[in-house]
């Protein structure tokens, strides 16, 4: 074979894998493109964030407790009945107002972004859900609902989040846990 029929060849072969490569990446996206249309399940859909009075959080880096303004009343030596989230303890301890505005946006937006199938269960399946390394406690109108943190899916990045009483075990975005993965003592204001 001579030189130029030897380059020509390359230049196909190149030009094929190219358009291959290119044909595969646009399925890819026009995969995520359509998935993404959704929208995103609420975990938690009648959770209305107007009638919560209480999070309660058990994290790693420790346990604390968000009482809303209604019930600051309620608190023995309430420091301050301010209109933003306060702390159980110290009792009345006014919440830091970026924490809090972050804290809840990202509860506001608590939506799964992949549902388990039970063929997705296998014997020795550990989602990090028994014990969870995070546990989420609503109260308020209609509540207590509680939401189960587990470990990060090896592959997405997210982490696996089941809620009380519900067999199904869902993907949520990892903000949630970077988030309320807080010791008590950064979340008061201290200005």
């Amino acid at each position: 074979m001579s030189l130029k029929k030897s380059l020509l060849m390359v230049l196909f072969i190149v030009l094929g894998g190219t358009f291959l490569y290119l044909e595969i990446e646009r399925d890819r996206q026009h995969f995520i493109d359509e998935t993404q249309k959704e929208l995103p399940e609420r975990l938690l859909p009648k959770l209305d964030p107007k009638g919560m009075t209480r999070v309660s959080v058990i994290a790693p880096k420790g346990r604390y407790a968000l009482i809303h303004p209604k019930d600051v009343a309620k608190l023995k030596n309430a420091e301050s009945p301010e209109t933003t989230w306060v702390l159980a303890d110290p009792p009345g301890a006014p919440l830091d107002p970026e924490i809090s505005k972050k804290m809840f946006s990202v509860l506001d937006g608590l939506v799964t972004r992949n549902t388990l199938s039970e063929e997705d269960f296998t014997e020795d399946s550990d989602f990090g859900l028994e014990p969870p390394e995070m546990t989420i406690v609503f109260n308020g109108k209609g509540l207590p609902r509680a939401v189960s943190l587990g470990k990060v899916h090896p592959l997405s990045h997210r982490r696996y989040a089941q809620k009380e009483e519900d067999s199904r075990i869902f993907l949520v975005d990892p903000e949630i846990f970077d988030t309320l993965n807080v010791p008590r003592e950064e979340l008061r204001d201290r200005h």
